[in-house]
């Protein structure tokens, strides 16, 4: 965990509102809004913890912040921009910046892929470097996640999960992304692996000055790795406490570890 403080955040949102129309298609469609007028503040170098039950909006608002699905309505700053408004090619400069990296992270990964291929497909699809330099890169970000390079061209499924996660790590800090959006990166990791995981990003957050966006249901998780804590509820930011505040708050203790 790092914190920082500057005179800008890296992330404010206000106002945010995101509505889908849900029912099947012979049926009477019906309106549920996943946003309802969301502000959040997330500073360079913190770990904030997104927290709430199913169904409270947390997914929906990263893939807002990961700008993989367009809000309603409200401001999303990233920067001191402004991605709501960002033309297309603005937001194809922009988006590497901000890496999301799921939960299961054997369902994200190119199955047919080696391990080498995997971090440099978002490279090749940029265009970014040359041959030689995006194999290079990917060499050394193996190592840096603590993968031997000579697992190179390994595939997916000869790793265990642990293993995969650092490689899902690998392939988003090819970017050089300065958020990183953690939706439960340590679900179904034995308790040793998890403890890796987390001192592996909190390495990397020092190293690369890396801000965290994490969302999660374990409490207990959330009290070793986060900074901040916000809570969601239908659609909304219902309290913010630092995680020194978290065994008062009788909103937090709402939410059960999973």
């Amino acid at each position: 965990m790092q914190t920082s403080s500057t005179s800008q955040p890296l992330l404010r949102i206000e106002g945010l509102t995101k509505t889908y129309s849900q029912g099947r298609w012979w049926e009477k469609r019906f309106q549920s809004r996943a946003l309802d007028g969301v502000d959040l503040t997330l500073e360079t170098g913190q770990t904030l913890a997104l927290v709430g039950k199913s169904g409270s909006g947390k997914t929906t608002l990263a893939m807002c912040v990961a700008m993989l699905e367009k809000p309603d309505s409200g401001k999303l700053w990233f920067q001191g921009r402004d991605l709501v408004s960002l033309s297309a090619p603005e937001r194809a400069l922009v988006r590497p910046r901000i890496q999301l990296i799921f939960q299961d992270s054997a369902a994200a990964l190119p199955a047919r892929f080696s391990a080498a291929q995997i971090i440099e497909e978002p490279l090749l699809i940029q265009q970014r470097y040359s041959a030689k330099h995006r194999a290079d890169l990917g060499l050394d970000l193996l190592a840096k996640v603590g993968i031997p390079p000579g697992w190179a061209n390994r595939q997916p499924h000869q790793f265990s999960g642990g293993e995969r996660q650092r490689l899902a790590i690998a392939r988003s800090l090819g970017a050089r992304p300065n958020l990183l959006i953690l939706d439960e990166p340590f679900t179904g990791l034995d308790l040793s692996v998890r403890g890796q995981i987390v001192n592996l990003l909190r390495g990397l957050q020092a190293e690369l000055s890396l801000t965290f966006l994490y969302i999660s249901h374990d409490l207990d998780l959330v009290r070793q790795f986060s900074d901040r804590v916000a809570v969601m509820r239908l659609g909304r930011i219902v309290e913010q406490a630092s995680v020194a505040d978290l065994s008062s708050s009788p909103t937090l203790g709402e939410i059960q570890p999973s």
